[in-house]
């Protein structure tokens, strides 16, 4: 009887998957100008290289990206600077923490800025 029932869940199992891979996916149809494309066009000379940054700027991505680190750390220490019991206790020294913190703030913007525009600086 166990025999029988392992069968049968097989056969009803295999029933429904087969050909599952044939159902899920579509013929790829072709057209009559992908035939005329397929003769006519010569593919490697199609390709093109990517844009290029101008000679001095190969590197530019890569020299903002250090100077956003170094500007994240350097406020990174400053705000730790400002848990520091001496700068808490004395609000000058905290004023101009906290003024150094947002000028670092605007610096990391134009920093952005700056990269999205070298982003659209190729040749």
């Amino acid at each position: 009887m166990k025999r029988l029932l392992f069968e049968d869940m097989d056969m009803y199992y295999n029933k429904y998957n087969a050909n599952i891979a044939a159902r899920d996916l579509k013929p790829p149809t072709h057209t009559l100008q992908d035939l005329l494309n397929y003769f006519t066009n010569q593919y490697p000379n199609i390709i093109r290289a990517p844009k290029m940054s101008p000679a001095p700027l190969i590197n530019a991505d890569t020299k903002s990206l250090e100077m956003y680190n170094l500007v994240m750390d350097l406020k990174s220490n400053v705000q730790a600077s400002m848990g520091n019991p001496v700068i808490r206790k004395n609000p000058k020294l905290l004023e101009r923490a906290s003024q150094i913190v947002k000028l670092l703030n605007s610096v990391l913007k134009r920093i952005k800025t700056v990269d999205k525009m070298l982003l659209q600086y190729k040749i």
